[in-house]
């Protein structure tokens, strides 16, 4: 199953490239979407996506939106779109963090 979320992704990324040079947003979006997807969980802390999503974002074209992607700088960037960081629960530990559907 992670070789289809793999290569879902990757014709994700590829049908999408044109939207995602006028829109770097929609990028970011995207972008969220597969960390989800490639850790197949349901929640992430906010460490854990901002780690992920600067591993892989130099080259993204939502990198141009802020220079250090933080965990503040991705709350204000998603804020527009109702999604907000939460304090969740996974293990024993607890974070700031998003849920993939909620």
């Amino acid at each position: 199953m992670k070789g289809f979320f793999r290569t879902a992704g990757k014709a994700a990324v590829a049908l999408t490239a044109t939207a995602q040079d006028s829109n770097p947003t929609a990028s970011l979006l995207l972008d969220l979407q597969l960390v989800f997807l490639e850790a197949k969980a349901d929640r992430l802390f906010s460490r854990t996506v901002v780690a992920e999503l600067n591993r892989c974002g130099a080259q993204r074209p939502w990198a141009d939106l802020k220079k250090d992607l933080t965990e503040l700088t991705l709350s204000q960037l998603l804020r527009p779109y109702g999604l907000r960081p939460r304090t969740l629960w996974i293990g024993k530990e607890q974070a700031k963090g998003y849920y993939a559907r909620r």
